[in-house]
């Protein structure tokens, strides 16, 4: 089983909608073409809220030290393994150091930006590619 996970508050891949979120590195508002949507199992979001807690509480009870993406990537795989206790070995990524975090609010307090409404309308590759798959996706919220 393979799954993608995506920030809930811009969910393209699950509901083909886009909206400002504060995990840095997903959730851009397209397919890219080096991503094989045929070997997905599902997507899972994850709130950047909860992905901020993840990667807290990663650095302060496990020692380590990663960004939110790698935070929205361990609460990914901790729904999966909620919804599916029938799987015994679940496998993600932690993909960089908490150190290029640290003026964001993973180690500071939250500021609220505000981030223009914009249309932001799916490329023709993206429709055409979530057009064949996205059906046969299991949706883990």
């Amino acid at each position: 089983r393979l799954y993608a996970v995506e920030p809930a508050e811009a969910p393209m891949l699950s509901k083909r909608t886009w909206g400002s979120h504060r995990i840095e590195g997903i959730g851009d508002g397209f397919v890219p073409k080096n991503l094989d949507l045929s070997l997905l199992t599902g997507i899972i979001t994850i709130t950047s809220d909860e992905a901020i807690a993840m990667a807290r509480r990663l650095a302060l009870e496990e020692g380590i030290f990663c960004g939110i993406s790698s935070g929205c990537n361990v609460m990914a795989a901790l729904k999966v393994a909620r919804k599916h206790p029938e799987i015994k070995s679940i496998v993600t990524m932690i993909n960089d150091s908490g150190q290029r975090y640290f003026s964001t609010e993973l180690c500071m307090e939250k500021k609220d930006l505000v981030v223009p409404v914009r249309e932001h309308p799916l490329d023709e590759y993206t429709i055409t590619e979530l057009n064949k798959y996205q059906h046969s996706w299991e949706i883990i919220e």
